[in-house]
C-alpha cells in the first residue's frame, strides 16, 4: 500500500480491505501483504510500527501506483494537511508519515492517514499515475506547470527526474 486511512481493516474506507477484496482472491491470497493500520489508536502513534515493516520490505520496490485527487494530493500527501511539510521533503529517512489532512469533499470524514512519504514512493524503479475524468485532467494540467507542491503535492512526482512516472487517464 502507498496509504492507509485511519481506520479497522474491516470498515468500507479501508484500502487494505479493498485490496483484500479486489485483487487478493483465488491464486493471489497467497500473495505476502503488508498493510500500514495497526493496533495503535492514532495514525502518529502507529507509524513507528508501519514504518519498521516498510522498511523489511525488498527495496527498490518495484512499482508505486498511485491515484490522483481532484485537489491534487497523491497517495496521502494531502494539500496543506498536517504533516505535509515534512513528508514532502526529498532525503527523509522515513519510508512512511502520519497525515492529518484537513477535511474536504476529496477526504470524506476520514482525514486521518499514514503514507508513504515523497522519499518512500521514490524507493520505486517506477511510478504509475492513474485517474479518470476531464476534472483530474485539467487538475494534471495545472499541476504540469511551476508552484508548490504543498498546494500540489502530485507536482512532488511530476517534478522530479529519479523515478520515471507514467501516466495513465480515462475520460
Amino acid at each position: 500500500l502507498v496509504d492507509e486511512r485511519w481506520v479497522d481493516q474491516d470498515h468500507a474506507a479501508s484500502n487494505e480491505a479493498l485490496i483484500k477484496r479486489t485483487l487478493l482472491i483465488n491464486n493471489a491470497k497467497v500473495a505476502e501483504f503488508t498493510g500500514m493500520k495497526n493496533a495503535a489508536k492514532t495514525a502518529a502513534a502507529g507509524q513507528v510500527e508501519t514504518e519498521t515493516l516498510y522498511r523489511k520490505l525488498p527495496q527498490p520496490f518495484s512499482l508505486a501506483i498511485v491515484g490522483m485527487g481532484a485537489d491534487g494530493h497523491t497517495a496521502s500527501l494531502f494539500p496543506q494537511a498536517k504533516g505535509l511539510s515534512d513528508a514532502l521533503k526529498r532525503d527523509s529517512e522515513n519510508l512512511t508519515a502520519a497525515i492529518a489532512a484537513k477535511q474536504s469533499e476529496v477526504t470524506g470524514p476520514n482525514t486521518e492517514r499514514l503514507t508513504l512519504t515523497l522519499a518512500g514512493l521514490l524507493k520505486a524503479e517506477r511510478i504509475i499515475i492513474l485517474f479518470t475524468g476531464e476534472d483530474k485532467l485539467a487538475v494534471f494540467g495545472e499541476a504540469q506547470k511551476p508552484g508548490p507542491a504543498e498546494d500540489m503535492p502530485i507536482r512532488a512526482l511530476l517534478h522530479q527526474e529519479d523515478v520515471p512516472v507514467e501516466l495513465y487517464w480515462a475520460p
